[in-house]
Parts: structure tokens; C-alpha cells; sequence
């Protein structure tokens, strides 16, 4: 906690945050993580669909835009589709843009305390360059970030938990 302190005060001295405080659904499987969240602090709702392994720090993304009132139907609808169990979460976020990163200091049910950053491409060529940037800007933070290895087993640990299968 001392460290995310410090991170959203160096964070709020150099751009403009956001918060997205949020309650989240998440349904996994080793090659869709599919989430229904509840933007409580924004009043909107979204249904997300990342194909591709998390772990691997690369996916493709589609969001649907859907009415708040409309969360529980939704996972009503994900679960019909087969998707028996998620995880549950309540998420405090504060997101911040610098050049092109997308930078987010969030506690959550399951990860707590940690920072995520991200940038946006929309070209797969572009994913190298994109991944070097974010090397260095933890780098300059002094962040060693998590490898695909640890990301995958503490993944499992969170599955496990709620009586998912492995990824």
C-alpha cells in the first residue's frame, strides 16, 4: 500500500486521473476472459471479451457498451451460454494517460494493491514497440513487472480459489 501511495501521488502531480471504481464478473477459460462490469463511479456497464491466454500480457479486445441496469442479464446470458461459474470482484481504480499509456493504480478483490499500463494498438506490428515503451517506463518507476510465469500461476491461484479449471 505504501508504494501505491507513493505511485498516485507522483501519478496525480504529472496528469489528470480518473476514477473507475467497479464491481466485476469474470468468466475464464484457457482461451476467452469475459467480463460483465459494473462502472459504479462512471454509471455505465460493459460486457468485455479478451480472446487469447492473459497471462501472455496480449489479447484481443471487444467491449459492448450495455445499460447498468442490464449487468444482471447479462451474466444470466453468459452463464446460459455455459460459462457455470466466475469471479467476483470490487475494483478501485484511478487511471491516468502519459503519452500513450493508459496507467491504472488499482486495489481489487483478488490482485490488491498494483499497478497495470497499457497501450493501446491497432496493428499486431505495432506490438513490439509497444511492449519496449512499457519496459522502460516500469523501468524508470523502479516497477519490476510480473513475468508471464508468475502471471499464470497467481491466474491459477485466483481460479482455483473459486473452482475454476487451470489455464
Amino acid at each position: 500500500k505504501k508504494q501505491y501511495n507513493s505511485l498516485l501521488k507522483y501519478f496525480k502531480n504529472i496528469a489528470k486521473g480518473e476514477v473507475d471504481n467497479a464491481k466485476t464478473y469474470t468468466f475464464l477459460t484457457s482461451k476467452l476472459n469475459i467480463k460483465v462490469k459494473n462502472q459504479i463511479t462512471k454509471n455505465k456497464a460493459k460486457i468485455t471479451v479478451k480472446k487469447g491466454a492473459e497471462y501472455k500480457q496480449q489479447v484481443d479486445e471487444t467491449e459492448l457498451p450495455i445499460n447498468p441496469k442490464d449487468v444482471e442479464k447479462a451474466i444470466k446470458l453468459i452463464t446460459a451460454l455455459g460459462f457455470k461459474k466466475h469471479i467476483p470482484s470490487i475494483q478501485k481504480r484511478i487511471d491516468f494517460v502519459l503519452d500513450e499509456i493508459i496507467i491504472s493504480l488499482k486495489h481489487e478483490t483478488n490482485w490488491k494493491y498494483h499497478i497495470e499500463a497499457e497501450i493501446i494498438v491497432n496493428n499486431k506490428k505495432k506490438i513490439p514497440a509497444a511492449k519496449e515503451k512499457l519496459k522502460h517506463f516500469f523501468k524508470k518507476l523502479g516497477i519490476k513487472p510480473m513475468t508471464e510465469e508468475e502471471t499464470r500461476s497467481f491466474i491459477n491461484s485466483i481460479i482455483k480459489r473459486y473452482g475454476l479449471d487451470e489455464i
